[in-house]
Parts: structure tokens; C-alpha cells; sequence
């Protein structure tokens, strides 16, 4: 359910590079360039999730990606209004912060966490759900920020790039509610390092 709910959240990218391009104007090839925060980071904080897993076992590392996680998408739903790169550059660096910490770790338990003959089913099913997670991101999240644009583009007077800024917002609030997911399995689900090793 952590890596399901965090692919969600993961596949939200997808509607910051719309979001930038429709609110803010930019070029795709900006775009992708202002993406880069939201990645570059990843490189590094993969391997600090790896880390404190295996120092400190699987709660740790994936509690705290999930509640950074979680700012950062409450924070791209509350500030998406004043439409600047600069307030959303926080919530980008949240998740690449925060993302990694979860699911290493995550990957790391599963897989860890049945005999090595059933490792590769066992992957199967991982695999299996954050392809779910993709789903659900573009089924659920995308069917909130199309709805809600529809209607503020229907509101007189209402611009392309307003509408889409609100809509955006409400579909980041319904990222985060999933991230909320996470990371209350996270606080009930997982054990720490002595229940781990």
C-alpha cells in the first residue's frame, strides 16, 4: 500500500510539467529543465534510504520520506495560486527528498522479506502495484484536475491558466491525501531494525 500510494504521488509529475507549461507559461523545454529539482536529488537520497534501512531498519527512513512527502504536496496545493516556479521549487525538492526514502527502503523489505525462491514473484507483485499506483495517479488525480478545470474554465471571465492553477491545486490536496495513506501504513504497519533483521 506505501509503494502504491507513493507511485501515486510519484506520477503527479506528470501534472507539475502541465502546470508550468499551461500556469506559468513555460516552454516545454523549460519545463523540463525546471523539472530537474524534482529528480537530481533522487541520485543521492536513494542511497541515504538505503543506508538507514539498513542501520536503522524500514520505519525510519520510510516514515520520514512519507511526511516529507507529504509537506511538499500539501505545500504544491496551497501555493500553486501565486503561480511562481519559486514557491513550487520547494514542493519539487520535498519530493525528491522524500520519495527516495520511501521507496528503497520499501523495495528493500519486500523483497527481503520472503525466501529467495520466491524473490522473483515477489518482485512481480511490487512491480504489479506501482504500476497500479501509476493508474490510479492518472484515473484518480487526473479525472479530479480535468473536472475541476472544466468547470473554472466555464466560470466567465475565468483564464486558461487560472483555471488550470486551480484545478492543479485541488489534484496536488488529492496527491497528498494518498501520501496520507503512506504514511499512516507506514506508522502502523512497519517495525523497526530489531523486528527487521
Amino acid at each position: 500500500i506505501i509503494l502504491l500510494c507513493t507511485q501515486i504521488v510519484v506520477m503527479s509529475l506528470t501534472y507539475w510539467a502541465i502546470w508550468l507549461q499551461i500556469s506559468l507559461g513555460f516552454s516545454v523545454l523549460r519545463a523540463g529543465i525546471a523539472l530537474l529539482p524534482a529528480g537530481i536529488p533522487i541520485l543521492f537520497t536513494a542511497k541515504i534510504g538505503g543506508i538507514l534501512l539498513d542501520r536503522k531498519g524500514p520505519k525510519l527512513p520510510i516514515t520520514t520520506g512519507c511526511v516529507i512527502v507529504l509537506f511538499g504536496m500539501i505545500w504544491l496545493a496551497a501555493t500553486a495560486h501565486y503561480q511562481s516556479y519559486w514557491f513550487a521549487l520547494i514542493g519539487f525538492l520535498s519530493y525528491a527528498i522524500g520519495a527516495p526514502l520511501i521507496i528503497s527502503p520499501a523495495i528493500g523489505v519486500v523483497l527481503g522479506s520472503v525466501e529467495a525462491s520466491h524473490r522473483g514473484m515477489a518482485a512481480g507483485i511490487l512491480n504489479t502495484m506501482r504500476q497500479l499506483g501509476a493508474t490510479l495517479c492518472f484515473a484518480v488525480v487526473g479525472v479530479v484536475i480535468a473536472n475541476i478545470n472544466q468547470d473554472q474554465l466555464a466560470i466567465a471571465g475565468n483564464r486558461l491558466n487560472d483555471a488550470y492553477t486551480t484545478a492543479f491545486s485541488y489534484g496536488m490536496f488529492t496527491t497528498a491525501l494518498f501520501a496520507l495513506i503512506a504514511f499512516g501504513f507506514s506508522m502502523k504497519g512497519l517495525k523497526g531494525k530489531k523486528d527487521f533483521l
